[in-house]
């Protein structure tokens, strides 16, 4: 009893090292400690595949040899590459009960005997997705094959290294994503400066040929080459003079063009005659116009033809030294502003994705620790509870822990079912059945999580109600709506479910007298992990409600809700019937 009580508290140990995001090599070293202080005469090794090169490395084995570590290091993985390398090829375990005769072990028999090493049981440890993540492999100092009890051990121990090895995974390809995310944005900073940079030099340029324009002997002449000169300076742009009747003297430059304008019928023209712009429009230049020739230099972003610019204007001197003319420089910028967009983009995600992450660790702890702890707690009194006369308890134990195991695997299987979903890997396959009778089955299911006195009643329109529908997508809508009925209903309460069929859709109705949802909250209830404020005290993952939307716009349907606080909340779901569409294809 010691030694499980001790296999128990290493157990946690390692969940809390992963928890905590300990290194990974510390949590192998952990594994391998804990299966070989259970296991005796027994050596432990964790191995980890490069799915680049398809060869496995040692990421824990302390007590393997030196040699023999040293000689399967970078180990290929094939049908015949030993027992690990063949383990992680076929995903399947691989047991040698005897290396010296086992034809799987040749490239590496004598080394191991050399060793001590007599008998090797490799497993393949495999991620969530299905991949392999590397093996788990144990050497026996005698042949032999392993035990019920220790393949147990070693089935705790393979999970914990695949949570640790995905969770490691996880983390490194989040921080290549950022770091390639930070140098992008340090080059869009450096190509901005840049250009930056350029405008300025542009700008100096300007104010010089400005301060110079008083000693040209021919104004109007040198004004022309000047502004020629500058609209050349700027071939992504195009520049403006005004003078302070609001006419336009001058105008031309590279976009002139890309903006529908004609430069030649432009130039003479007084802004307020320009048909093209609006008159918020006009009115904004008068005003830009007005305030350059009171000596104020403008500067300001806008957008014209969808494209994004900045200005900058300058006024202008006459040959008595008075300002009578206003020079308004157009940049094009919507290359950098779509770029700044994307960046900001980007950012949001990454925050998004790290407020779910946060959101997800917290949640999911939280949901795993309490069935967990009620299954330790079960087994412990029923360890306990062992004499004659304790049937009953025994049998009320063994239900808690049945019930929490099933609690976990719906909340396992409502994370793969939604990552499939929302990765597009989800393939229907629509079969013609009674959802009469489909219903009948699914109330069947859950009916041992029913609170003492809850009753659900099918109320059908029809006896029988043929559909062409996906049955798992359809398990998923009403196992979670059924769930939620049941969990945030009291004791002694009613559940409807209503069907009914019109034309070519079925319409379902979920009805419950429970605790409702509060009306500020309604708009949040189909987002992931999100929890109404009065049913934070019950177990829940915030993800069911999210599935069954996901499952609902895959089978073209649509879903709403009727809810009122302390009353109790009604899903109503329309999805088509298909039997038309699929006739053909359905054998009587």
């Amino acid at each position: 009893r010691k030694n499980k009580e001790l296999y128990k508290d290493q157990v946690k140990d390692i969940m809390e090292l992963i928890i905590r995001h300990e290194p990974l090599q510390i949590i192998g070293n952990l594994i391998t400690e804990t299966f070989e202080a259970q296991i005796q005469n027994c050596i432990a090794s964790v191995l980890i595949l490069d799915s680049k090169k398809g060869t496995l490395h040692t990421l824990a084995g302390p007590n393997l040899p030196k040699t023999f570590k040293q000689a399967i290091e970078g180990m290929p993985i094939g049908p015949a590459a030993g027992s690990c390398g063949t383990a992680a090829y076929l995903k399947k375990k691989v047991i040698v009960s005897d290396i010296a005769k086992d034809p799987l072990c040749k490239a590496y028999k004598t080394l191991a005997i050399e060793n001590g090493l007599k008998a090797c049981w490799s497993f393949p440890i495999i991620s969530l997705t299905q991949g392999v993540l590397g093996t788990f492999a144990i050497y026996c100092d005698r042949p032999r094959k392993p035990k019920k009890s220790e393949r147990e051990i070693m089935a705790d121990m393979i999970q914990l290294a695949s949570v640790a090895i995905e969770q490691f995974n996880t983390n490194v390809a989040l921080q290549k994503n950022k770091k390639q995310l930070e140098d992008y944005a340090l080059k869009l900073e450096e190509k901005v400066q840049k250009r930056t940079d350029e405008l300025t030099l542009t700008i100096r340029k300007l104010v010089e040929s400005n301060l110079n324009l008083e000693e040209q002997v021919n104004e109007t002449k040198v004004a022309k080459t000047i502004f020629s000169t500058i609209a050349r300076q700027f071939p992504n742009g195009l520049i403006v003079v005004t003078d302070s009747a609001y006419k336009i003297v001058f105008i031309d430059g590279e976009d002139v063009k890309k903006l529908g304008l004609n430069a030649g019928a432009l130039t003479g023209m007084f802004v307020e005659d320009i048909e093209s712009f609006p008159k918020e429009r006009k009115e904004m230049i008068k005003q830009n116009v007005k305030e350059t020739l009171a000596g104020n230099r403008v500067t300001f972003e806008t957008e014209l033809q969808g494209m994004s610019y900045t200005v900058n204007s300058l006024p202008l001197y006459n040959e008595t030294n008075k300002i009578d003319r206003a020079l308004f420089v157009y940049s094009n910028i919507t290359s950098r502003t779509k770029a700044e967009r994307e960046i900001l983009n980007a950012l949001a995600k990454e925050k998004e994705l790290n407020e779910l992450k946060s959101r997800f660790i917290s949640i999911a702890s939280h949901e795993f620790r309490t069935p967990l702890s009620i299954i330790l707690s079960s087994a412990n009194l029923i360890n306990r509870q062992n004499e004659p006369g304790m049937e009953d308890i025994r049998e009320q134990q063994v239900h808690r822990i049945k019930s929490n195991v099933k609690d976990l695997v719906v909340i396992l299987n409502d994370f793969l079912s939604l990552g499939k979903i929302e990765e597009g890997k989800v393939m229907l396959q629509p079969a013609l059945f009674d959802i009469v009778r489909f219903s009948r089955t699914l109330i069947e299911e859950v009916k041992t999580n029913k609170k003492r006195g809850q009753q659900i009643e099918l109320i059908p329109k029809e006896p029988v109600i043929r559909v062409f529908l996906d049955k798992t997508s359809l398990r998923h809508i009403l196992l979670n709506l059924l769930s939620n009925a049941m969990k945030y209903s009291q004791e002694n309460k009613k559940i409807f479910i209503n069907i009914d069929s019109i034309e070519n859709k079925v319409f379902l109705q979920i009805s419950d007298q429970g605790i409702g949802i509060p009306e500020g909250e309604q708009a949040n209830l189909f987002q992931r992990f999100f929890r109404a404020k009065n049913a934070a005290s019950i177990q829940g993952t915030g993800l069911g409600l999210h599935l069954v939307q996901k499952c609902v716009e895959l089978l073209e349907g649509t879903i709403s809700f009727e809810s009122r606080l302390n009353q109790g909340t009604s899903f109503f779901i329309e999805l088509p019937l298909k039997l038309e569409k699929n006739e053909k294809n359905i054998t009587y």
